[in-house]
């Protein structure tokens, strides 16, 4: 579903952006838009919604009035509501301010008042194979803004395995692969490598682990029942030395890699590639908004992690690791094999 829509400021998915037009005069009668962002997961007990005001106005603008609490939030009147369809479970939701929870769900920097936080959650074990409808009522004036989103199911990783070693210095690129989630089509991969660390002067006391990640790909739409992605094996040196900084201090040991996927609902990758393609975008512009909310603006969507760890590298993998050239300066240990390394845990250099 796609609306035209003027002087609405949305928050959604990080993004920040701000549509409003001068060309039509469209705010002599004021008509109330609602503006709702769920993404809904069945990896969470409890969920976050939020909801917030359209507004025009003739003699204030848009990015003024988005900094006036006021202006933005509604009192505390909303009637909310998230219905299982298919068992007809009703779930209450409830107003508060994420502000001040503990810990703090804070919003980022932006044209948006920062505090309050006004948010709305449930909570609930969400089941996959059932949809979920979002009724939002403003009794002061009557407007029911309405949404609705299936769940993306369960999946399955092909590649990699747990207990997998992974060589990084095979002669073809490393690759993943897996089944498509049910209502999956969106999807992002993060490689996150972790290690742990010692003094140098204390080498085989490790003093704790850390870890990195590697963004390998974000908001990718996937169609095929077992899609594939490659990764060339160099990616995985060249992204760890852009990722980490040389600790001479420290003497590092490669522990194993976990490969993160999120999958979203075909309404989110419509959101994200319809707000992607707008560009240009200025306080003078109107433009066209994707959504999927009746009677308002924005997008309930789902969204759903899942990930394999404990990926483990061949011997000769972890060698190049910290002894070649490309990551050798970040003081990773090699391999312990005394024959090969009898400077363990450092190199023969």
């Amino acid at each position: 579903m796609i609306r035209t829509f003027v002087c609405l400021l949305t928050v959604a998915l990080g993004l920040l952006m701000s549509r409003c037009t001068t060309d039509f005069d469209l705010v002599a009668d004021y008509e109330e838009t609602m503006a709702i962002f769920g993404l809904l997961s069945q990896n969470d007990q409890t969920h976050y919604i939020r909801i917030h005001r359209g507004f025009v106005d003739k003699e204030i603008s848009a990015l003024v009035l988005a900094q006036n609490p006021d202006s933005l939030y509604y009192p505390d009147n909303l009637i909310i509501t998230v219905t299982e369809l298919g068992t007809g479970i009703v779930y209450p939701v409830e107003r508060i301010l994420g502000d001040t929870l503990n810990p703090p769900i804070t919003k980022g920097s932006g044209v948006f008042a920062n505090a309050p936080n006004v948010l709305y959650r449930f909570n609930a074990n969400l089941n996959p194979q059932h949809r979920y409808r979002l009724r939002v009522e403003n009794p002061a004036t009557g407007l029911v803004t309405t949404g609705e989103t299936p769940l993306v199911d369960d999946f399955t990783i092909q590649r990699p395995f747990v207990g997998q070693q992974v060589n990084l210095l095979a002669p073809t690129d490393y690759f993943v692969f897996w089944n498509l989630a049910a209502n999956g089509r969106i999807h992002d991969l993060r490689i996150r490598y972790h290690y742990s660390f010692a003094a140098v002067n204390s080498p085989f006391v490790r003093l704790g682990s850390e870890y990195v990640d590697w963004q390998v790909f974000r908001n990718v739409d996937f169609t095929a029942a077992q899609p594939r992605y490659d990764i060339p094996n160099e990616l995985f040196f060249e992204m760890l030395d852009i990722l980490m900084e040389p600790d001479p201090a420290q003497v590092r040991y490669f522990d194993s890699l976990t490969f993160a996927f999120d999958v979203g609902t075909e309404f989110l990758s419509d959101y994200i590639n319809f707000n992607q393609a707008q560009t240009g975008i200025t306080q003078d512009l109107a433009t066209i908004q994707f959504t999927n909310v009746t009677n308002g603006y924005g997008i309930l969507a789902a969204r759903y992690h899942k990930e394999v760890t404990g990926i483990i590298i061949t011997q000769d993998s972890r060698d190049s690791l910290a002894c070649g050239s490309v990551t050798g300066h970040l003081g990773f240990a090699p391999s312990n094999r005394p024959l090969k390394y009898p400077n363990y845990p450092f190199c023969n250099n």
